[in-house]
């Protein structure tokens, strides 16, 4: 097993002379959390995988340094699994449902890099003639082939469904595709702007309007769970709602909480609503059973579609002329996850090493736009429908934002992190978006710990722990419960960075990062560079502070250093900081000794000395003293804790000992039982089965009637035997007497066809006679 990651990783990229090296960053590893597999898409079509979990329990997986991954077949227990028909495809995403066994990958086509596509892969189900083939399929090929230049800017799983994936296209339109039938989009939103002028003033005709460049899903409970938070090329935020895919399952519970959340969003509103859970789940508020699953069936609404929201308000103590932009610069990553019930975590970064964090707060309510969908139908039902999500956007500064609003927490600099200079967003079509969003960065989520967040860079990767993301998420979580909660602190708990990876910038980049592992196994982060090489980390959080913070600004480390050095020096300040030596007087060595000149030089050096440095001296053993006894004080207590520590593993013992008795029992009981099963099971079979009714049928029925039929064919069989007897008899009497008489021609003619008559009688009767015993 030692080259089972060298097996894994090696050849995976493309590398046809020197100089073509890979180096933007791409979504190649996939890390599944309930099989513990990792796959890796390699350049060649094919897909790896291997079980990262018990290589990490294990320590299978090299730790620490670069190591070079060289392609090997030396382990078996790396996968390859090859797509048919092969996927053309320069992967640069790659999306994996909850189970592990559909992936998507999208990216540009190898005989047109001007051309996308993207494709579904059933890794769950390898076959063919080797067991290794899995299929393969295009997902809406006629779209990217029409449309040179369309790409896919994000994709993600939609979290309610297995087979659902939700793409977001450089067109400004999300696409929510059911692979059970990939050839056409199930639900497709247009995220179009519109504005309506209340206040026009001149600053506000030169607005250029944002696109959509990546999205998350709310989860959560309400109406969160069906939303979509939206960022836009500006850095701000909009939501969806609500997006729900065909076939689908909810609780009644869920639904009836939804409509109680209607009763507060106006009767306009009240009313569309009410409307599309009657369209959605077929159901009338009055007969909803809380206990029942209910299914979404394909659906749309006469004359109403979502309408994207406005942008959300950001709740801030950064300045105010920042208070319309989310970040102020370029926004390159953006991942969203729930805290507790109710509360949207949001991360967004640059590639300049820029991270912001917050909460969306106020649970998100849907929008309507009284614009009528377009409906394809098949076999008489709905089969896709296209909804036109117009944000009607209102240049009064009253009316701009939307209700919900996102609490920045934390603006992190990342420590050593690159600088380079953010791309202007200028002007440009839709398919200009490569030019505002660079894949250089990436946001992941720790697997064992939720509130972990992992930045990736091309030379960095920092693990960010968001301590208050567990406050509040317990919090909120009690208030939903009803149930008594802990006052949150004065001050929220600061978030710890911790450095994962480093490269030389010189060096080869990292392009694909994955978190593996879990809780029992521990996580890790894998990073693959451009070259070819691998590092692979364990993540160690460090703990959390609560130095106060201001909301909005940035983080100095520079200056929390200081700050905690100058805290040290200070408390041992009494022990360390030696006195300035005191004015001296030089002994005269012409003179004697004992001269009054050196007499009065050694009382006033002694002095000197009994001043600063006796001084010193008394400070610092009484300062020692006092740090000794509380030592000793603390060991007292840490020999406390090591006794209770004992008497604890002593009790775990004893507790361990009866439990392997009792397993011992139990197995012992277990192989008892499987005996006495088996025992049971070969009585039952030992005992006469009753008959069945076509037995019974054969008993009464046919078999009387069979064996009457061979009791009348035995009879004319033993008929025709003594004919042929007496025949026999006839024929020997005549030769005895010698008769001059013989019997004419025409006699024994007759007589040899009545012979061979009998004999063909006398066969069927036999054959027949066999095929009725053969039957009984």
């Amino acid at each position: 097993m030692a080259g089972e990651l060298e097996s894994l990783l090696g050849g995976i990229f493309w590398n046809d002379d020197g100089d073509d090296i890979p180096s933007d960053s791409r979504e190649i590893l996939k890390y599944n959390y309930l099989t513990g597999k990792l796959f890796v898409v390699c350049d060649e079509g094919t897909i790896r995988y291997a079980n990262a979990r018990e290589g990490i329990l294990k320590d299978r997986w090299p730790l620490g340094e670069r190591h070079r991954a060289e392609e090997t077949t030396g382990s078996t227990s790396v996968g390859t699994l090859q797509p048919v028909p092969d996927v053309e495809i320069n992967v640069e995403k790659c999306v994996m449902n909850k189970s592990g066994t559909i992936a998507v990958v999208a990216g540009t086509t190898m005989r047109d890099p001007e051309i996308s596509g993207a494709m579904l892969i059933d890794v769950g189900a390898p076959g063919g003639r080797l067991g290794n083939e899995v299929s393969a399929t295009e997902i809406d090929s006629k779209l990217f082939e029409s449309r040179p230049g369309l790409h896919v800017t994000h994709m993600e799983w939609h979290p309610d469904s297995e087979h659902h994936v939700v793409i977001l296209t450089s067109d400004n339109v999300l696409r929510l595709y059911d692979l059970e039938q990939p050839d056409f989009a199930e639900q497709i939103f247009e995220l179009k702007s519109q504005r309506l002028s209340l206040k026009i003033e001149e600053e506000d005709t030169d607005w250029n309007d944002p696109v959509p460049i990546s999205f998350g899903f709310g989860r959560g409970s309400g109406w969160s769970r069906v939303s979509i938070v939206i960022l836009m090329s500006d850095g701000n935020l909009k939501t969806l709602c609500p997006v729900i895919p065909f076939g689908a399952r909810y609780s009644g519970r869920w639904i009836a909480g939804v409509i109680d959340t209607c009763g507060s969003v106006g009767e306009r509103k009240y009313d569309e609503s009410m409307m599309w859970i009657h369209k959605a789940f077929n159901i009338e508020a009055n007969d909803l059973d809380e206990k029942t699953m209910y299914r979404v069936v394909p659906h749309a609404l006469e004359s109403h579609v979502p309408r994207l929201s406005p942008s959300l308000r950001i709740e801030s103590n950064a300045a105010e002329k920042d208070k319309d932009s989310a970040l102020g610069f370029q926004v390159s990553a953006f991942h969203v996850w729930h805290i507790g019930a109710s509360l949207l975590g949001v991360a967004m970064a640059s590639d300049t090493g820029m991270l912001r964090t917050g909460v969306v707060t106020t649970s998100i309510s849907p929008l309507w736009a009284c614009n009528p969908p377009q409906c394809i139908f098949r076999g008489g039902s709905i089969a896709a429908v296209r909804s036109q999500c117009v944000d009607q956007r209102l240049l009064d500064a009253e009316h701009r934002y939307s209700s919900a609003s996102f609490v920045v927490i934390d603006d992190i600099v990342l420590p050593d992190g690159s600088r380079a200079e953010s791309t202007s967003y200028g002007e440009g079509a839709p398919y200009d978006i490569p030019k505002l969003r660079s894949d250089n960065i990436s946001i992941l989520r720790d697997t064992a710990s939720p509130a972990t967040l992992l930045i990736c860079q091309q030379h960095l990767v920092h693990s960010v722990t968001l301590a208050w993301a567990l406050l509040l998420g317990d919090h909120v979580s009690h208030w939903v419960d009803d149930v008594e909660r802990k006052p949150l602190p004065d001050v929220l708990p600061f978030p710890s960075v911790v450095e994962i990876h480093h490269v030389d910038k010189n060096a080869s980049p990292m392009v694909s990062h994955a978190v593996i592992g879990d809780k029992l196994s521990g996580s890790a982060v894998l990073s693959v560079m451009s070259d070819g090489t691998y590092m692979l980390n364990k993540i160690v959080p460090k703990p959390s502070t609560t130095t106060p913070v201001t909301q909005g600004s940035l983080v100095d480390f520079e200056s929390r250093r200081k700050e905690i050095g100058d805290h040290v020096q200070a408390m041992y300040a009494p022990i360390t900081a030696m006195p300035s030596p005191g004015p001296s007087l030089q002994f005269d060595r012409s003179a004697p000794v004992d001269s009054p000149q050196n007499y009065r030089a050694l009382v006033e050096n002694i002095a000197s000395l009994r001043s600063s440095y006796i001084e010193f001296c008394h400070k610092a053993e009484c300062t020692t003293a006092d740090r000794l006894d509380f030592l000793k004080d603390e060991v007292s207590q840490q020999f406390e804790k090591v006794e209770k520590i004992a008497n604890v593993l002593e009790q775990i013992e004893k507790k361990q000992k009866t439990l392997r008795y009792r397993q011992d029992k139990v197995q012992f009981m277990a192989s008892n039982i499987n005996d006495r099963v088996k025992l049971l099971a070969e009585l039952h079979w030992a005992v006469p089965q009753p008959a069945s009714e076509a037995e019974k049928h054969f008993q009464h029925h046919e078999l009387p009637m069979l064996e009457s039929n061979t009791a009348s064919l035995a009879q004319e069989v033993a008929m025709l035997r003594s004919q042929a007897q007496a025949v026999k008899q006839s024929g020997k009497v005549q030769q005895s007497h010698g008769s001059a008489s013989k019997a004419s021609p025409s006699d024994l003619r007759r007589i040899r066809e009545m012979l061979s008559e009998h004999d063909t009688i006398i066969r069927d009767m036999c054959r027949k006679v066999r095929a009725i015993e053969s039957s009984v």
